[in-house]
Formats: structure tokens, C-alpha cells, sequence
């Protein structure tokens, strides 16, 4: 099975943008957060990086089960 190849250039970019979007949340006011809007830029943000490392990433889910 050959490895995937990652475009380095493009995974920093990609962290940088997780990064950037962590300090977005830390940085809003818990008062006035629309939170349906924040969902729906979590899946947009998650679906694309799913998409894009779809061969890297576990098959199982590994979010904590609640």
C-alpha cells in the first residue's frame, strides 16, 4: 500500500488555519456567540479537512462518546 503524500506547504496552511480559528473562539464574547452559525463554520471547516486528508485520518471516529 503506498502512502499517502503530503503537500507540506499545504499542511501548514491548514494548521495555521485550525490555529487561527482556535484563537477566533477564544477571542469571542460567550454572550453575544450565534452559535448556529458557529456550527455550521465547524462542519464547513471540519468537512474540508476531512476531505483533504480523508487517507490520513483514522476511520474510526474518535471523538469522546457522551
Amino acid at each position: 500500500m503506498k502512502k499517502s503524500e503530503i503537500n507540506k506547504e499545504e499542511l501548514i496552511n491548514d494548521t495555521n488555519k485550525i490555529l487561527e480559528f482556535m484563537d477566533k473562539l477564544d477571542n469571542m464574547d460567550i454572550e453575544n456567540i450565534d452559535v448556529t452559525k458557529l456550527e455550521k463554520d465547524v462542519q464547513i471547516f471540519e468537512k474540508e479537512l476531512n476531505r483533504k486528508y480523508k487517507d490520513l485520518l483514522p476511520k474510526d471516529n474518535l471523538d469522546s462518546k457522551e
